[in-house]
Parts: structure tokens; sequence; C-alpha cells
């Protein structure tokens, strides 16, 4: 058993037409069919090709979009046999090295960035003096028992 029902719905014609493409419709009442085709020397990138006019009287599905095919010609490819091919690599490879000790990040390594703040400079006269004292006590011990 078919129902057929007749829905008066009609789907909005005036913004059908889109930049680089043709179109046909069966109308704009419900179920009609929308057909877009992309001009020539255009290609199909985005949206539905078909679309049908829904009972709420919206155009299914989601706009087309044709974009201009590239027209790009085909890069050169250079033919080389094995010893070219190595001659080149060699030298790409020679031109794109870099010594690991000429590098910025080496070089900054053996930089040393001067502080001149006065608690740097108590640290390190603080650190001198507790090692001076260090070495003379071992000294020290030592001179008693060789004077013995």
């Amino acid at each position: 058993m078919t129902v057929e029902i007749d829905i008066d719905v009609r789907c909005e014609d005036s913004n059908l037409t889109i930049v680089n493409m043709t179109y046909a419709t069966t109308g704009n009442h419900f179920n009609d069919t929308l057909t877009y085709s992309c001009l020539e020397g255009f290609t199909h990138t985005y949206g539905d090709l078909k679309r049908r006019c829904d009972h709420l009287g919206v155009w299914t599905g989601t706009r087309p979009i044709c974009e201009k095919l590239c027209s790009c010609q085909q890069p050169n490819y250079i033919q080389l046999n094995e010893t070219e091919l190595g001659t080149r690599l060699l030298e790409i490879k020679s031109n794109l090295s870099v010594r690991a000790n000429e590098t910025s990040r080496a070089r900054r390594l053996k930089t040393c960035a001067r502080d001149d703040r006065p608690s740097t400079k108590a640290i390190g006269v603080l650190g001198g003096v507790l090692i001076g004292i260090f070495v003379f006590l071992i000294v020290a011990c030592d001179i008693s028992s060789l004077l013995a």
C-alpha cells in the first residue's frame, strides 16, 4: 500500500547560482531535484552536486564548490646515473653539513657570562676561603707528623 501525500512546499530558488557552476532543476517543490555541474576547466572540491527540496522547503546537502584546475606545468626532472647522483649527493651534503663545535649552541656553552652582583662575589670569596681552610688543615696535620 502506497500513501501519497501532497505537500505544498517550495524551496528558495533565488540563491541557486554558484560561481564556476551550472545547474539544472526539476522544479522548486517538495522532492524536486537540483543538479550542479562544474564549468570546463574547473573541478568539484566540496559539497553535494545533487540536492533535493525537503519537506521544510530547504535544499538538502551543502552548497558545492568548484575550483580551477591547476594549469601548472610538470616539473623538469633531472636524469642522473649512479655516479652523477653520488656526486650531487656529496655536494648537497657538504653544503648542508655543519660541524658540531661550530653551532651557536656549542659557542654559547663555552662562553661565561659576567656577573657583577655583590652576592656572587661574596659567594666566590667564601668558597675560596673554605677551600683554603680545608687545605690548610690537611697540611697542618701532616706538618706535625713530619716534625716529630
